[in-house]
């Protein structure tokens, strides 16, 4: 006799007229910090040995196999005294990109190049710039004050630039990889100066694509103000403003099966599901709460995940190296492998398989490809009208001309 709450999960994805699911994790993925107790240099091997437990816990999961790991490797900075070894974005900026150090890339070098041969993840990129660029929450008052006068804020679309380009030759250097395309999530959600507590650089992606990024999977957020107007994965032409993902100005269009878009404009995944009903993130007690009822969490996910030709793409988002997994319990219980997480899992499984549909694991960088290559839909179109109520953005604060 099948369960009613199956039975009624099964009904939905009927109702949607798919045939197969596509499920697709992005995980913002902050291995190297600091343990309690230790110095940045002794918490290294620590945090070797937790990257070796990930991929063991994820690999005993079928759905946690291919999760896409939006890393942020070592990059560090610091004021200038005199004393530091490492590189400026321009000869008169306080702020120092330091050199990494042999044992900084000795050990994240072995941790994920042991991650790529052990495991069938994807390696994307994602970048915390708070720490260097003007923002209206300044981490370290030092810093903050530097980065808020005028010649602290004239090079810091230069600082973000470099910094991109360190990050990049990070990955390179511990993976291998060589990552020509690529793609984002953006350091507490606020992609493109969306959230003036965070980030101010209005020209983001233009910066992001000139470094081969294809596109951004930051959505949906954890700061609901950041998230796009539009609720469909689109295209959008990068352009010099506040949130500029989200402004008519780019001329957004359709993503799926859209290739000719995609040799010129910028991917945004979007789509009618929210944060509340994608955060697999068992440290907030909301989340758990809503995990214990699956069934319940589940029926959001199809209901509101975005679905097209006959394929519901079914996004969630954690960040699994997070230091309180660590705090709450000795070995740490990553999000995906919660108990709770599993029973949400093995209930939507079971209503794809009532349902007779399909179920896939693709990364974000695959479900790009299957996007681009896709026949457009007949009497679809590709253009998109953003419609309702804009992001009050009176708190940017432009940056002044760059100092000579």
């Amino acid at each position: 006799m099948p369960r009613p709450d199956i039975s009624r999960l099964a009904d939905v994805l009927r109702q949607r007229d798919v045939s197969r699911v596509v499920y697709f994790h992005c995980d913002h993925w902050e291995p190297w910090k600091t343990v309690p107790g230790h110095t940045r240099v002794s918490s290294l091997p620590i945090t070797a040995d937790r990257i070796g437990q990930f991929v063991d816990d994820m690999n005993a999961l079928p759905y946690a196999r291919r999760m896409t790991l939006f890393y942020r490797p070592g990059v560090y900075t610091t004021l200038d005294t005199g004393k530091q070894q490492g590189l400026k974005a321009a000869a008169d900026d306080a702020i120092v990109f330091l050199s990494r150090d042999e044992a900084t890339i000795t050990h994240a070098r072995n941790a994920m190049r042991d991650l790529l041969d052990r495991s069938e993840h994807a390696i994307e990129v994602h970048i915390h710039h708070e720490g260097y660029t003007y923002n209206t929450a300044p981490v370290y008052p030092a810093t903050g004050a530097y980065l808020e006068s005028a010649r602290g804020r004239a090079h810091e679309e230069q600082r973000f630039d470099l910094g991109v380009r360190l990050v990049l030759d990070a990955i390179r250097d511990e993976t291998g990889l060589a990552k020509p395309h690529w793609f984002f999530v953006h350091g507490h959600w606020a992609l493109q100066a969306s959230d003036p507590t965070v980030c101010h650089i209005v020209r983001e992606l233009q910066i992001l694509a000139a470094h081969g990024c294809k596109g951004d999977f930051t959505f949906p957020a954890g700061r609901g103000a950041v998230n796009p107007r539009l609720n469909v994965p689109y295209f959008v032409t990068p352009i010099a403003a506040a949130k500029g993902y989200d402004q008519p100005e780019g001329n957004p269009e359709r993503a799926y099966g859209n290739s000719a878009a995609a040799a010129s404009k910028f991917f945004i995944w979007s789509s009618l599901i929210k944060h509340r009903g994608s955060s697999l993130d068992h440290y907030a007690p909301w989340v758990q709460e809503r995990l214990e009822k699956p069934a319940s969490a589940v029926e959001e996910m199809l209901r509101d995940s975005y679905a097209i030709d006959g394929t519901l793409y079914l996004k969630t988002h954690a960040h699994s190296m997070h230091p309180a997994y660590f705090e709450q319990s000795a070995p740490a219980v990553f999000p995906l492998a919660q108990p709770a997480a599993q029973r949400l899992f093995e209930t939507l499984m079971e209503a794809a398989a009532m349902a007779d549909v399909a179920f896939e694991f693709l990364t974000a960088g695959e479900v790009y490809d299957r996007f681009i290559h896709a026949k457009p839909q007949p009497k679809a179109g590709f253009a998109l009208q953003i419609s309702g109520p804009a992001s009050d953005l009176s708190g940017i604060v432009p940056p002044p001309p760059n100092l000579k």
